[in-house]
């Protein structure tokens, strides 16, 4: 699966394997290959977590590296 309907609904671009921030929990991790019944959300496995976590686009912002 991927971020497309995503991409095409928001125009906010999601790559796997990117790091990315949730500005509302500050949490740092890295994006996971999207999941087919949650095409809304992005997945992320938050540093210290070992459960991918729904996200939804807006709640996050690119980062360089942590």
């Amino acid at each position: 699966m991927s971020y497309d309907y995503i991409r095409h609904c928001s125009g906010i671009d999601i790559t796997v394997n990117h790091f990315v921030r949730h500005i509302i929990t500050n949490r740092i991790g890295t994006i996971m290959p999207a999941k087919r019944d949650a095409v809304e959300y992005v997945q992320v496995l938050f540093k210290g977590d070992k459960q991918v976590i729904p996200c939804l686009p807006q709640e996050l912002e690119a980062v360089n590296d942590f």
